[in-house]
């Protein structure tokens, strides 16, 4: 009589525990990590995307010689500014929520920021500031229209005037 050595095939109730709980630690260890990662990705997403239409509302100012305004809604998280002074007049309405629901922003100055026929500013250095959490990037556009970011992942860190 031949004993069939294949009946003991499958996991055992002790590798199945040792394996959840190595799965279970591993989560622990993961999720902290995703949830941080996904703030620094929701703020340098608005950020980049906010120096883009810095640069392009500059751009069309000089190309078109001609002043563009660009209006921002520090409690509505969004910013606006005419592309093209053709009739009819085209305006571009950004909605910096659409990367997180909790991004917050913030202006140093008035609630409008110009760029001239020259793609400088009218009036002074403007300092924006994109925050989720504690971390948070500048923007700042000097009186020559050009637009830097300073990354701040520090609590006691601030940017200009905010």
């Amino acid at each position: 009589m031949v004993l069939c050595a294949d009946l003991k095939k499958g996991f055992t109730l002790i590798e199945l525990m040792a394996v959840i709980a190595i799965a279970g630690i591993l989560a622990t260890i993961a999720v902290p990590a995703f949830q941080e990662w996904m703030t620094h990705s929701a703020v340098n997403n608005a950020t980049a995307t906010v120096v883009s239409k810095l640069k392009q509302a500059r751009n069309i100012a000089v190309a078109e010689n001609r002043n563009i305004t660009l209006s921002f809604d520090s409690v509505a998280n969004t910013f606006t500014y005419d592309v093209y002074a053709y009739a009819p007049k085209v305006s571009e309405k950004i909605d910096l929520k659409q990367f997180s629901k909790t991004l917050t922003f913030r202006k140093n100055r008035a609630a409008t920021l110009v760029f001239t026929s020259l793609g400088t500013i009218q009036g002074q250095v403007t300092t924006m500031k994109l925050l989720k959490g504690n971390y948070y990037q500048c923007i700042t556009v000097n009186l020559i229209g050009r637009s830097y970011v300073s990354t701040m992942a520090s609590a006691s860190a601030t940017c200009q005037g905010l």
